[in-house]
């Protein structure tokens, strides 16, 4: 009976820890630089980590592919960045999933001067109007999730 006292305390300890993750606190998320998706409305809810986009007839923009960004299909787009909460050491052990595609660190992650920038630019329309963000920055860190929404009354730009 001890050890089974012993191996519950154990196991009880290992899932309290989350198998020594740390936890970071979450970064404030802003638009990207250059404010993929139009002039349209932008909000950052840091209590529920969500992002809003749009309202009443306000146009996301429609963009081609463009290889130089990544973009490898056409369709309307946001664009968003978050900054690293902390100086990362092995920040090519990190990924993102956008709803449950995968993304290895180059495809999201820039360094400028020391700073760890994730950059995203989903695809949105009508289909497609809440996306979650999954993000580990490195290995050892836990999980952040990010939940990006499109205001009701947003109208999808269509370039056929």
């Amino acid at each position: 009976m001890k050890k089974h006292f012993i191996v519950l305390i154990i196991l009880t300890s290992i899932f309290m820890t989350g198998c020594n993750e740390t936890t970071l606190n979450y970064s404030n998320v802003y638009r990207d630089d250059y404010n993929t998706g139009g002039n349209i409305d932008f909000e950052y809810q840091d209590m529920t980590h969500t992002i809003y986009f749009g309202g009443k007839n306000q146009v996301i923009q429609y963009y081609l592919e463009d290889v130089a960004k990544g973009w490898e299909e056409k369709g309307n787009r946001v664009g968003i960045k978050i900054y690293s909460p902390v100086s990362l050491n092995n920040y090519q052990s990190g990924y993102a999933y956008i709803n449950n595609e995968k993304l290895e660190w180059s495809e999201y992650l820039k360094v400028y001067d020391g700073s760890f920038i994730a950059y995203f630019y989903p695809i949105v329309n009508e289909e497609k109007d809440e996306i979650t963000i999954k993000l580990l920055w490195e290995q050892g860190y836990q999980e952040q999730t990010y939940y990006l929404k499109i205001k009701q009354g947003s109208i999808f730009e269509n370039m056929k």
